[in-house]
């Protein structure tokens, strides 16, 4: 499970310096930035922007205080905000690294993984393909309307998702209910880890198994 912990985390690192080169094609002004601190990647793509923290940090060992500070720093210098995504399974005197600078958990995410085989294979009840370039403004619209709950989503959610549309290693699909748009996700692939990611399903569509099918894709995909 370490191994395949490490494995995760540096496929998502990955996903993200390719993400910083997408977000800067898009939006030049964002100024979308990436450091290595402590094991993991801080990423800077916006003061408000959701992926704006640390991912992997403390996953190569100790973390020190001045690695800390460090952090720190560097997004004291876009006077943003520190958010830091700790695994399980990273260094187990970070929590309390954090808690004696002020940090608290805000949430907990639970990661599921599985083995596939190559006769892998699932039933897909609804049409889910995967998007083609001239399609990319409206998938990233439909994923935020999803995560939104609502049809007014502020542009820059819309451009987060076109961004994971560009990201080298990304693919992207739609699932469909009676021929009308109704969710969508992402996926990347890298030595054999695949990582599912910003996938929603818009309400109406919702407790259809429409989610179900676009996990399905994608697994088979992967």
């Amino acid at each position: 499970m370490l191994n395949l912990s490490h494995r995760i985390e540096n496929l998502e690192a990955l996903n993200n310096l390719r993400f910083v080169e997408a977000v800067n094609r898009i939006s030049p002004d964002t100024r979308a930035v990436c450091q290595r601190i402590g094991g993991g990647v801080a990423l800077y793509a916006g003061v408000d922007s959701p992926m704006t923290q640390i991912f992997g940090f403390g996953m190569n060992g100790k973390v020190r205080e001045g690695e800390l500070a460090q952090l720190e720093a560097f997004y004291r210098a876009y006077r943003a905000p520190v958010h830091v995504e700790v695994c399980d399974w990273a260094d187990e005197d970070l929590p309390v690294l954090l808690a004696d600078h002020g940090y608290r958990p805000l949430e907990r995410t639970l990661v599921l993984t599985r083995s596939l085989t190559k006769d892998f294979s699932y039933g897909i009840n609804n049409r889910v393909q995967r998007v083609p370039p001239a399609d990319a403004e409206a998938f990233a619209r439909i994923v935020a309307q999803g995560f939104a709950e609502s049809d007014a989503v502020p542009q820059i959610f819309v451009d987060l998702f076109r961004a994971f549309y560009l990201t080298e290693g990304t693919a992207c699909f739609v699932a469909f209910q009676n021929d009308d748009p109704a969710g969508g996700g992402c996926i990347t692939v890298h030595h054999r880890v695949a990582m599912l990611f910003a996938a929603s399903v818009l309400p109406a569509h919702r407790n259809q198994g429409i989610q179900s099918d676009l996990i399905k894709a994608r697994l088979q995909y992967a």
